[in-house]
């Protein structure tokens, strides 16, 4: 009789996973569903006030699937579907919808249950520098709103590259 599969070891924003077919659901398929219900819970009073803002935080991975990591892209490709279809809903009502990627954050614990999911992360290892605090990417969410953007990337090298990946197949 075959052994279970083991359980899930990353929960949404942690890169160390399993492969996918064991895990059942994957962890990070989840951050869709959380950030669904979070949006709608607020989402009414907030066309019904005329204003609000909902913004989402996001991965690189948002942009650019990388190798070693299906749920993990999976998750962020679907946080970014519900962005842009929360956007579209709430078009005209006064509530924004927003997008903020950011780059590594150096003081987080982020890679610290797979040191080496940083190899699958080229583009951002080669061209995203320098890597932010938690300060700076605070920094950053906070300039995001201030400047109304749908979508807004930081640090710039990661704009720039955002740019590059939306006009490659």
């Amino acid at each position: 009789h075959p052994s279970p599969p083991p359980p899930p070891t990353s929960i949404p924003g942690l890169l160390h996973q399993p492969p996918f077919t064991t895990t059942v659901p994957p962890p990070s398929t989840l951050l869709p569903p959380s950030a669904a219900f979070w949006s709608r819970a607020f989402c009414r009073r907030m066309v019904a006030r005329g204003s609000g803002a909902i913004v989402n935080i996001q991965s690189p991975v948002s942009l650019q699937p990388i190798t070693g990591a299906t749920a993990y892209c999976t998750g962020r490709w679907a946080l970014r579907g519900l962005t842009e279809a929360l956007a579209c809903d709430t078009f005209g009502t006064g509530v924004r919808v927003q997008e903020v990627v950011c780059g590594e954050v150096t003081d987080s614990a982020y890679f610290e249950g797979d040191p080496e999911s940083k190899r699958r992360f080229p583009l951002i290892n080669a061209l995203i520098k320098p890597a932010i605090t938690s300060e700076g990417a605070a920094g950053a969410i906070v300039a995001a709103i201030k400047s109304g953007r749908r979508h807004y990337c930081y640090p710039l090298m990661l704009s720039m590259a955002a740019g590059m990946l939306s006009h490659m197949p």
